[in-house]
């Protein structure tokens, strides 16, 4: 398991920022300190080379002309322009310069970037707020959004080692190069810059009803806000709670359990995702469906592969193409996308080949296939 939406030191750029298909989302805070301020949608598009945002209509309001551009959170949007990043509103005013190597998105009214000007101890990840103003200095190799008041942050940078491993076939003996990583330790910190007094990490994710899913060891827990384990360390995987529910590995399946640590549907399922608006993607035999709560099936596995349900529409996967199904399990829009994200405010992002388009829930392009 890997930190959602962490920018790591070893790749300064922010193409984490965007999961496709099955991948799972920014994790959302059920009760955030700071709500985002109401703003007009906007979905960035490429076009002519460059980058550029529309209006849920389709109408390019802000020109292409960034080299990078990702989605808006909170109101602002990561950037980039030549080889720097910066934020830029809804409008197009860039309220931030590009100045940043890497930036990340907003989260509670600071956002994770890559400072150019490397500290002598430590790594050169700090948080900005909205006006660009550095409030946690740097010292971080990698960091997420900020979540119910915390965000996890890599400690060390991550580890990279080459290896030349002998290879047999036809007498032969040569040097083939492989690159081993090795994950960073990670940990939490809040807003003041203080990290929670934690134990080491392996990994993490971002805190959810008041407990980050981590592996301390070889096995996952839930890690409380004090820094204390809220449940012990004792399962093979783990995701973190959505709608009460978290789902956690136990051998080689998954099932679900409650705050408690109850098992409330037995670990039985290959693979098990996130419940949101009630139901879950869950994997048996080789297929994807649909559970609800109770763990009944709702829509019968039948998909090669399934994402988390977003405005009553879900991506699925026929063969090597992707498509979105209502609640029903009805198929409303036929698989035809290489990848397909999420619907957010109404549109879709989808790529067909090298281009990309929004479709709305009708599946009508609102912007056509470009690139």
């Amino acid at each position: 398991m890997k930190l959602r939406n962490a920018i790591p030191a070893s790749v300064l750029s922010v193409t984490l920022l965007f999961v496709f298909g099955c991948s799972q989302k920014t994790e959302q805070a059920e009760k955030p300190e700071v709500k985002a301020p109401p703003v007009k949608a906007r979905f960035r598009v490429k076009t002519g080379g460059k980058w550029g945002y529309i209006d849920r209509q389709g109408k390019l309001s802000i020109p292409a002309q960034f080299d990078e551009a990702y989605p808006f959170r909170e109101g602002l949007a990561p950037v980039k322009v030549g080889k720097l990043c910066g934020f830029v509103d809804p409008e197009g005013n860039m309220l931030v310069p590009p100045q940043f190597e890497a930036c990340g998105s907003f989260g509670e009214g600071l956002a994770f970037v890559f400072v150019k000007e490397k500290p002598e101890t430590g790594g050169n990840g700090a948080y900005v707020d909205r006006s660009g103003k550095i409030v946690i200095p740097a010292r971080f190799h990698g960091g997420g959004p900020f979540i119910e008041g915390l965000a996890y942050v890599h400690l060390e940078a991550e580890t990279i080692t080459e290896m030349r491993p002998l290879y047999a076939g036809s007498g032969k003996v040569g040097p083939v190069t492989e690159r081993s990583v090795k994950p960073p330790k990670i940990g939490y910190v809040d807003k003041q810059g203080r990290l929670l007094p934690t134990d080491s990490l392996e990994d993490g994710e971002a805190f959810s009803s008041g407990v980050a899913a981590v592996k301390s060891g070889k096995k996952w827990g839930f890690l409380g806000k004090t820094g204390k384990m809220a449940l012990e360390a004792q399962f093979d995987g783990a995701e973190g709670f959505h709608e009460k529910l978290a789902a956690v590995k136990s051998g080689k399946q998954w099932g679900y359990i409650d705050a408690a640590g109850q098992w409330l549907l037995p670990a039985q399922y290959e693979e098990a995702g996130r419940f949101s608006e009630g139901l879950a993607a869950v994997k048996k035999d080789g297929r994807w469906g649909y559970i609800d709560r109770k763990g009944t099936v709702v829509i019968p596995a039948q998909f090669e592969g399934a994402s988390a349900f977003s405005e009553g529409m879900a991506s699925v996967r026929a063969g090597k193409k992707w498509g979105f199904i209502d609640k029903s399990g009805k198929q409303v829009i036929e698989p035809q996308f290489e990848k397909s994200a999420d619907f957010d405010q109404g549109l879709a992002f989808v790529v067909v080949g090298d281009k990309i388009g929004y479709v709305d829930k009708a599946g009508a392009y609102v912007w056509p296939l470009s690139k």
